[in-house]
């Protein structure tokens, strides 16, 4: 089902800002957009499932009608409101209280620095990307992006696939407890590294980790098995198993899985090129691609991959 996409950024009218990279501050700009709107911009449909103000904990849940239902905690690492603190967030299936998580994803953790001020939401009601950076000035780096994941349902094969709800990011193969991590997506999510773990398509706890699809090499010399210089095109990145002649718990060969597919599905609302550009340009970079407009997401060699500002899930 196609859902409309609303864009949040940090120079709306009656926008939350995001100046000294407190939990609060983070938890305020994903209340406003996922939930209760501001300024002439309403909430992407999403609800609060839990929350603890006093200690810097919050669990949303997307559309239980257009999405999975699923959940995500983001909370405060030792539970103060300080400048560049360390937050981390969870995604699951379900959960019945805060910290309790059923059918969960890899833990991710983030710090937002105090020079960080410019933060962008792209949302819909079954998922959203969150970007954030400390400049807009051009040359860009990936060490520039302070804050990059997408949480909510991939763009599943299988229609209404149990496993959907996930939190994509880079090299996310494991619950993380330290925010040096590299958050450029095309450099550090490739066809070897863990992007989300995707519980069985039968509704089982079994899990297994999925990748960007072998067929794409992100890193800086452009995509495997795809000639660079001119030839530029834009494709979807797809979400594929790592080990295409392993088999599924139930001794399936991966290709064969019903499960377990080896391919499960697109990265929501995002196109990749083998070819970086736009680096004379500040961000954000808004350009039309076939008849829709997409917003570049900023990464090594300013960046490929682009995310669509209007429909997902088509």
């Amino acid at each position: 089902m196609s859902l409309p996409v609303t864009v949040y950024r940090w120079d709306d009218a009656g926008a939350p800002q995001l100046t000294n990279g407190k939990p609060s501050e983070i938890i305020a700009i994903l209340k406003k957009c996922l939930v209760e709107g501001y300024g002439t911009k309403a909430g992407a449909g999403w609800s609060v499932a839990f929350e603890n103000a006093a200690a810097f904990k919050i669990a949303f849940r997307n559309s239980t009608t257009e999405a999975s239902g699923g959940f995500v905690q983001f909370w405060s690492v030792d539970g103060t409101d300080a400048n560049s603190a360390n937050m981390r967030f969870r995604s699951a299936k379900s959960m019945t209280a805060l910290d309790t998580f059923i059918d969960s994803q890899y833990q991710i953790q983030f710090n937002i620095t105090t020079v960080v001020d410019y933060w962008v939401i792209v949302a819909t009601s079954a998922g959203f990307w969150f970007l954030s950076t400390n400049t807009l000035a051009s040359p860009y780096s990936s060490s520039n992006q302070k804050g990059l994941f997408f949480i909510g349902d991939f763009d599943a094969i299988t229609a209404n696939d149990p496993g959907r709800f996930v939190n994509i990011s880079s090299s996310a193969g494991a619950d993380m407890t330290s925010h040096s991590w590299n958050s450029s997506f095309e450099v550090s999510v490739g066809p070897n590294s863990t992007i989300c773990k995707i519980y069985d398509a039968d509704g089982s706890a079994n899990f297994r980790n999925y990748n960007i699809d072998s067929r794409y090499n992100l890193g800086s010399q452009g995509v495997a098995g795809v000639p660079m210089g001119d030839r530029v095109f834009l494709q979807p990145l797809i979400i594929s198993g790592a080990g295409l002649d392993s088999n599924d718990r139930l001794g399936v060969i991966n290709s064969n899985s019903i499960i377990q597919p080896y391919i499960r599905g697109k990265v929501p609302g995002l196109l990749y090129s083998p070819s970086t550009g736009y680096s004379d340009q500040p961000w954000p970079v808004i350009e039309s691609i076939n008849g829709q407009q997409y917003m570049l997401i900023p990464g090594y060699r300013f960046g490929r991959a682009w995310i669509n500002l209007e429909t997902w899930y088509d």
